[in-house]
């Protein structure tokens, strides 16, 4: 029962991060940054604080040369 379980949140979490990791690179794309800045969510701490400064900043049309 517990390799079961194990499998079934494996599939689960794979669901769910290649999700977010594209959610998370698009949105750097449209405020014109490169997707290999979510790289930053390697540093401890503050890299999920840089992250979410990043995300929260507004939009640029100069991003549209990503949607090529």
């Amino acid at each position: 029962m517990g390799i079961f379980l194990s499998l079934l949140f494996l599939v689960f979490l794979l669901a769910h991060i290649i999700p977010s990791i594209a959610l998370a690179v698009r949105r750097l794309h449209d405020a014109n940054m490169s997707g290999f800045l979510y790289l930053l969510i390697l540093i401890p701490f503050l890299g999920s604080l840089i992250l979410l400064v990043f995300f929260v900043l507004p939009s640029n049309p100069a991003g549209a040369r990503f949607d090529r």
